[in-house]
Parts: structure tokens; C-alpha cells; sequence
């Protein structure tokens, strides 16, 4: 089966919302980066897009301890500590992968990404989000984060797919 792997845009906000307000010119486009694979096909999906629009680049890290979630499977930690400094590894990791030497605001927020990237949506450009194939048992029982956030983002959130590849 062929996965879609052009970048999905939904205009968000169906709960009150107001998904036609207009980005102030300086908003940034704010990219989920998680230290899988689909976060760095978003990740460089929004840096290009960011160099067309003349933007910044806003890269946000959501992680719940004591488990850090990515690509790579879970993570115990001991503390919020330690589940902050391995989320924010990961994600690093993608950001010196995709952006070696350039300049990008990383923020790492404790709680759920859906939470935290809708708070984000008040100020951003648009929102953008890799998507994964729904392999793994730990995956499948919970709604996609594209699924939970799009109709409640302020602003468009950007869907990129995974390839078959």
C-alpha cells in the first residue's frame, strides 16, 4: 500500500478557534521534533518552508516522564530530570543531523504534545509534524498526534508522511 508522502495541511481550529486569523508577519513556524525519523522529514520540510516565507524555525520537544517516547521505543528515567535531558538528546540529535550550525529555538516542554502544540498554534505560522507508520503494539492504541491535533490547532498544522524507502 502506497503511503502519501506530500505534506497534508488541515486549517484546524473546528473547536472555537479562530483558524482564519491572520500569523503576526514575525511568527514562526513551530516544528514537533522528537528524535525519530519522521521528525527530521518534518524538520527539514519546515526549514525549507521557513527559507521561502523568510520565518523562523521554532523546534519543540514534548516528553511525559518517567518515559520518553520516540522512533527508538521508550525510555525510562529516574526523574523529570533525566526524561528532560534524554528527550532533549534525541532531539538534538535530529536538529544537528538536519541543521548542522544553523541557529534554531528548541524549547522542551513537559506534558503531551497535543497539549503543548496547541498552546503553541496561538503564536505560530502553522504547526508541522512528521507522521510514522502505526507498526509497533505501544503505537496503535492511541490516536495519531496529526489525528488529536488537527481542529484544535490555532493556525494550519502541516502533516508530513513517511516513505516507503
Amino acid at each position: 500500500m502506497a503511503m502519501i508522502t506530500e505534506p497534508h495541511t488541515s486549517s484546524g481550529a473546528i473547536d472555537g478557534a479562530s483558524s482564519n486569523r491572520q500569523p503576526a508577519a514575525d511568527a514562526p513556524i513551530v516544528v514537533a521534533v522528537d528524535g525519530g525519523r519522521e521528525s527530521r522529514r518534518a524538520l527539514r520540510w519546515a526549514l525549507r518552508r521557513a527559507d521561502q516565507l523568510g520565518c523562523d524555525v521554532r523546534v519543540v520537544t514534548a516528553y511525559l516522564p518517567p518515559t520518553v517516547v520516540s522512533e527508538t521505543g521508550p525510555a525510562v528515567a529516574r526523574s523529570y530530570a533525566q526524561a528532560e535531558a534524554i528527550a532533549r538528546q534525541r532531539a538534538r540529535l535530529v536538529i544537528e543531523m538536519v541543521a548542522p550550525g544553523r541557529k534554531l529555538e528548541h524549547v522542551v516542554q513537559v506534558g503531551d504534545a497535543t497539549s503543548i502544540l496547541k498552546g503553541e498554534s496561538h503564536t505560530a505560522r502553522m504547526i508541522v509534524v512528521g507522521t510514522r507508520r502505526r507498526e509497533r503494539a505501544w503505537h496503535r492504541w492511541r490516536p495519531s498526534l496529526t489525528n488529536r491535533l488537527t481542529g484544535l490547532a490555532a493556525c494550519p498544522v502541516v502533516s508530513i508522511g513517511s516513505s516507503n524507502a
